[in-house]
């Protein structure tokens, strides 16, 4: 794979130098030609490439020719579509540097490069490169399950993925999921391009035993920094049974039912760089808890049970944001050109709840991105929910956040997070965890919980250079620290446990996103025993300003 590095490498290097000359021509042409008309864009040329390009030795022969011979390339129609321009449009830098941006979040295309061609006169052509992902994946997963799972649950799941369906860019999944209590088989249908429109459609089911979940969601997402309108509509049925936890015990297990109608339209303003978000969002609830079963020797809080209701909530929000982007590689995947968001914003967000009781609902949140020198990166995030009701405060909740990535000696990655969260005056039953599956890797599953929580996460990632096919071979050493307090508990730091270890870190190049599974030991440094770690993805990843910017105000 060291090729593909290298080709990689080359091609940000080339990248660069064209949009420099691009630059310097536009300012040429504006300083010496006055009135002269501004280029527009002339032909647009599509290569669509293989997941392993022939051209490159080793990859014109078996096993890479015969993946390439199973694999269906990704249509051009799909590619063109996804473009944010057209021939006659202006001709504009930025653009195509969004534009590859936009292609590379296509779990389908591993690749992108959007750069000029050929000039004639104030015609621009633009040509666009795709590489694509191999887009069939079966993936298995025996560690960290559903959050609702209990402590000592076996936990097994399957699932077969198709990203780019015919070459059309659906993606359809199969699932499979077994533990002790519980067996479930969904499947779920996504389209990015509704009829070839900015319009998404998203349709899941999962059956359980006991309950299921359904969902139906249309969206026109804010995709990229040229949206200017973004709305959609969602509805999500769920029936499941859920565990009533107190100081770390499970007290009971209830049935929980409820129901979510949600939509929501936003309108963004500004430039490229600077944005105003405005947005509405409109929520239905129904809930309802049934069959408390007390665990045994425990005595659950029954006013559980009298918590079911229907509830509306109206919520407008604003949100400002400034954005710039910047190229690198190795930071969270491997062998992946990956776009780390500069910048930031905050948001604040309003509106009435009508229930039992009602209420007003008031949040804010903030997200920071920085570039703290050559390759090292940095954000901070914040967000806050406060109820008001007539009779007093409600349910209150706080969570803050920081990370740190740094790359250096060449394959090597130094990352950190720090969190805390918080909540007051909250629902019978619900509590922060800090185990495995959380953070502190040497701690068993539901092993500590609470009303606020302090996670703290250091690794050392190292990119070991091997290469089998599509599998890079890396290898981390790490330190986790973190506990959690009921809310009548002092914060103590002497109350946290640790834990060290070291892991085997397997990059799916060629998978979407680029894939990494992660398999980490870890001993705990309370007790001296050993927990094996198995998860899918990294424990946490570079912050996303922008992404979080554009989602929906969180309720």
């Amino acid at each position: 794979m060291r090729d593909r590095r290298d080709t990689l490498r080359r091609s940000m290097r080339e990248r660069t130098a064209r949009r420099a000359c691009v630059f310097a021509l536009l300012l040429l042409a504006t300083a010496s030609g006055g009135g002269a008309e501004e280029p527009r864009v002339a032909t647009i040329h599509i290569l669509r490439k293989d997941v392993f390009n022939p051209s490159v030795p080793r990859f014109d022969r078996f096993p890479y020719s015969w993946v390439n011979a199973l694999h269906i390339r990704t249509r051009e129609d799909v590619v063109r579509r996804a473009l944010l321009f057209r021939s006659g449009d202006p001709f504009d830098p930025d653009v195509l540097e969004e534009t590859e941006r936009s292609l590379r979040h296509r779990s389908f295309i591993a690749y992108a490069s959007v750069v000029p061609g050929e000039r004639r006169g104030n015609e621009q052509d633009v040509v666009v490169e795709t590489h694509d992902m191999w887009s069939t994946q079966i993936s298995l997963d025996l560690g960290d399950g559903p959050e609702e799972r209990s402590e000592g649950e076996t936990f097994f799941e399957v699932k077969l993925e198709e990203q780019n369906l015919f070459g059309f860019g659906k993606r359809v999944e199969l699932l499979y999921r077994r533990t002790d209590g519980e067996n479930a088989f969904g499947w779920l249908v996504f389209d990015p391009q509704v009829l070839g429109s900015r319009w998404t459609l998203r349709a899941y089911d999962l059956a359980r035993s006991p309950g299921r979940e359904a969902g139906l969601e249309i969206d026109r997402p804010f995709y990229s920094l040229e949206s200017r309108w973004g709305m959609g509509a969602t509805t999500v049925q769920r029936s499941r049974e859920d565990r009533i936890y107190r100081r770390d015990r499970e007290t009971g297990e209830f049935f929980h039912e409820d129901r979510r109608d949600y939509a929501h339209a936003g309108r963004m303003l500004g430039d490229r760089r600077r944005k105003l978000l405005l947005r509405g969002l409109f929520l239905r609830q129904e809930t309802d808890f049934s069959e408390l079963r007390p665990a045994e020797g425990e005595t659950p809080d029954s006013s559980l049970l009298e918590a079911g209701e229907t509830t509306r909530h109206l919520a407008i929000s604003a949100a400002y944001g400034r954005f710039r982007f910047v190229e690198d590689e190795g930071i969270d995947f491997f062998d992946r050109i990956e776009d780390i968001e500069r910048g930031g914003y905050a948001a604040l967000s309003a509106g009435p709840v009508w229930g039992t009781p009602d209420r007003w609902r008031f949040g804010a949140e903030a997200h920071w991105g920085a570039q703290l020198g050559s390759r090292r990166y940095a954000s901070l995030e914040a967000a806050s929910l406060v109820e008001r009701r007539w009779s007093g405060w409600g349910k209150t909740a706080l969570a803050a956040g920081a990370l740190y990535h740094q790359k250096w000696a060449g394959r090597m990655c130094v990352a950190a997070r720090a969190l805390w969260n918080e909540e007051w005056r909250s629902e019978p039953g619900r509590e922060f965890f800090a185990d495995g599956p959380a953070g502190l890797r040497g701690r068993d599953d539901r092993g500590d919980a609470g009303a606020r929580r302090m996670l703290f996460n250091l690794e050392n990632r190292v990119d070991t250079g091997l290469r089998f096919l599509t599998v890079a071979f890396g290898v981390a050493l790490f330190f986790d620290a973190g506990g959690a307090w009921d809310a009548d508990e002092p914060v103590r730091f002497g109350d946290l446990g640790s834990s060290v270890g070291a892991g085997l870190r397997l990059g799916l190049t060629k998978s979407q996103d680029g894939r990494t599974y992660r398999i980490d030991l870890a001993r705990n440094l309370e007790d001296g025993s050993f927990r094996l770690d198995i998860g899918l993805g990294h424990l946490f990843l570079i912050g996303k300003p922008f992404a979080d910017f554009t989602r929906p105000f969180r309720l």
